[in-house]
């Protein structure tokens, strides 16, 4: 390729390992082949290296989602793997193999590669059962997916944060509202705090708060309680269980001059449940109220619209459209 002869150009196996990918995305599949035969007699000597790259090229491949460069990628690591006797590589390829098969919706295959994993002595990490659960959660097939989940926590891995979310994007991808309270009680019962990610794999499949954000002219609940009014049965019910004090206060700022909401990393749909919470605990702390006329309230209620207004007329106006059938960002 031209840019490797470039003089700043520095050789890196992860970047070639996203170029193949791009090229096999676009079925630019010789010039793909002449870079992974470049790659391989360049590390031929460096077993650990190239089972680095494979495993690399996979990742990138999946996330593309390139099958025909997944199951090339897949028969190099196992070819390699198969004539090693170091543990490491092993488990690097078992890892790679699994999580990537999860990615592209093919849960049984990997579930067959982690019993093989097992039956050959090596223990799979909580990747690889984050990877597989949330792989049949996606497909819908919730048995499996907390089947897989209880695997993990008979090795000892807890219940934490991270594969909650997962679960509960899952469930919300399917509107399983009611699963998703349940499973916001277990974290509850289990002590595990709610994230903002929390809230985004919730919020993200409540259809209430999205056409309320989606109707930029139309009137918008100004606190909970209207919200909640303003929902089915289910969807209040979902909202209530997920609301949590911590979350706001994880988000705020207190100085003795001024008070900060930190909206980072919160989707849409997230930003105005917390924008909600933070208006009702104003009202609420009188200690603060004492301190912000009635004038403030409302001032800080219309600057709530005007920013989800401003949001939505952006995103509009950039053609940007939030996928989140598998978002847990």
């Amino acid at each position: 390729m031209e840019i490797s002869r470039t003089s700043w150009f520095n050789w890196n196996a992860k970047l070639i390992a996203d170029v193949i990918a791009s090229l096999y995305k676009h079925q630019r599949f010789d010039e793909a082949q002449t870079l992974v035969l470049e790659v391989e007699t360049k590390l031929v000597s460096r077993e650990r290296d190239l089972c680095n790259f494979y495993c690399n090229l996979m990742d990138s491949n999946s996330k593309h989602q390139s099958k025909q460069g997944i199951f090339y990628s897949y028969e190099c690591i196992k070819q390699l793997h198969s004539h090693s006797s170091s543990v490491y590589l092993k488990k690097r390829a078992y890892e790679s193999l699994i999580g990537s098969l999860s990615v592209i919706n093919l849960p049984r295959e990997a579930e067959t590669l982690m019993v093989e994993m097992k039956n050959k002595g090596l223990s799979p990490s909580v990747f690889e059962y984050r990877s597989l659960s949330y792989a049949y959660g996606r497909l819908g097939l919730f048995e499996d997916m907390k089947r897989v989940i209880g695997l993990m926590e008979d090795e000892g891995f807890e219940l934490d944060v991270v594969s909650s979310n997962m679960v509960l994007s899952s469930l919300g991808s399917h509107n399983e509202l009611a699963e998703m309270v349940l499973w916001l009680k277990r974290m509850k019962n289990s002590r595990i705090p709610f994230s903002i990610r929390t809230y985004n794999s919730v919020l993200n499949h409540c259809e209430t708060i999205m056409s309320i954000l989606e109707q930029p002219k139309g009137i918008k609940p100004t606190s909970l309680g209207a919200l909640l009014e303003n929902m089915n049965h289910h969807e209040a019910t979902l909202t209530q269980e997920l609301v949590e004090p911590s979350v706001l206060v994880e988000s705020m700022e207190l100085t003795s001059s001024e008070l900060k909401l930190d909206l980072h990393g919160m989707h849409l749909g997230s930003a105005y449940l917390i924008l909600l919470q933070w208006f009702d605990d104003l009202r609420m702390t009188s200690d603060v109220t004492t301190q912000i006329s009635k004038i403030s309230i409302s001032h800080l209620l219309h600057v709530l619209v005007l920013l989800i207004d401003y949001l939505y007329n952006y995103l509009l106006w950039n053609n940007i459209r939030f996928d989140t059938t598998n978002c847990i960002v």
